[in-house]
């Protein structure tokens, strides 16, 4: 409970207050001198702070305990000035484990004549960095084709066939992906050459190859049919044996969608979440039953051919997060 010192502290300052106990992008107005209370919380969340401007200030307190991390997160457009550091456009503060009474504060500062950028200081709790994008261009790539382009955190395959193998992939380490994990990414299928294309957008193993080789994996596959995507979340065990989720109808080509893909504490579902903006507005949740709980994995593999269709398909994937693993 806070002290009747703490509450005569915030008051004195004029804060107004505003409770957000689940992801929203805050207003200008929300930013102007506010106190945010994540009070109510009871998931993950990710607030947004609007465009830096002059005369935006606020305080971030968590009013909630234990149900999940709280990420502050900035416009695309500015930067954060935390402490020593300077921030990459778009980089959270993140606390990972947020106790009731954690403050970061965020002031608007001027850095141009018509510029503004954020000031972030931690006042109480264990806030940290999260430079949260994969950088593809550590990760090695298969492309005998030469169809992929890699550029930071963004991969675009054009026309990419079915065969030979093309992929790209990283080696995190033995049991890297062990019990519960939380991977996000934001896919765009943006054409194909016809009905039955299809690609792993993200698979999760311990050998490489294209989706229809590997005999243990857990993969997100994109597919085409007719004039419409659809997603399918997929297991693949041991050869021919193959469970797989509800398939949802994403619409025609050409369009962002941001998939939050989860393993459960208790490795017994996969689900899939699919957004149609940044992990906000909640489109649909696919999930499947794992026969085989405890399986660990330590490659991950994207843009992944699938050696099993005649057709080609030119898709992008960008800004993956591997927020717990």
């Amino acid at each position: 409970m806070a002290s009747a010192s703490a509450n005569s502290a915030i008051a004195s300052i004029g804060l107004t207050p505003v409770t957000k106990a689940a992801s929203a992008t805050l207003t200008a107005k929300e930013c102007r001198g506010t106190l945010i209370n994540t009070f109510g919380q009871t998931a993950e969340i990710n607030l947004i702070l609007c465009t830096a401007a002059k005369g935006l200030n606020l305080r971030l307190i968590v009013g909630t305990s234990g149900a999940g991390a709280v990420n502050l997160k900035f416009n695309s457009a500015d930067k954060i000035y935390l402490i020593d550091q300077v921030l990459e456009d778009g980089e959270k503060v993140r606390c990972a484990t947020p106790v009731v009474g954690d403050m970061i504060s965020a002031i608007a500062f001027q850095t141009g004549v018509d510029t503004y950028d954020w000031k972030v200081d931690v006042i109480s709790g264990t806030w940290t960095v999260m430079t949260k994008y994969e950088y593809f261009t550590t990760y090695t790539e298969v492309d005998p084709g030469g169809v992929i382009t890699v550029t930071d955190n963004k991969i675009e395959a054009v026309a990419i066939p079915s065969t030979p193998d093309a992929y790209l992939y990283k080696d995190f380490g033995a049991a890297y992906f062990s019990t519960y994990f939380d991977i996000r990414f934001k896919v765009n299928l943006v054409s194909a050459s016809g009905s039955d294309a299809n690609l792993g957008a993200i698979c999760l193993a311990n050998s490489l190859g294209n989706t229809t080789d590997i005999a243990n994996s857990l993969y997100l596959q994109l597919y085409a049919y007719s004039s419409h995507t659809n997603i399918i979340l997929v297991q693949r065990r041991a050869g021919a044996v193959v469970a797989t989720s509800d398939i949802e109808d994403v619409g025609t080509y050409n369009t962002n969608f941001w998939i939050k893909l989860v393993r459960e504490v208790f490795q017994s579902k996969l689900y899939a979440y699919i957004y149609t903006d940044e992990f906000i507005t909640l489109r649909k949740t696919l999930v499947v039953n794992l026969t085989d709980a405890g399986e660990d994995f330590r490659y991950l593999l994207t843009a992944q051919t699938s050696g099993n269709s005649s057709k080609t398909a030119t898709v992008t994937i960008e800004n993956m997060e591997i927020v717990t693993h």
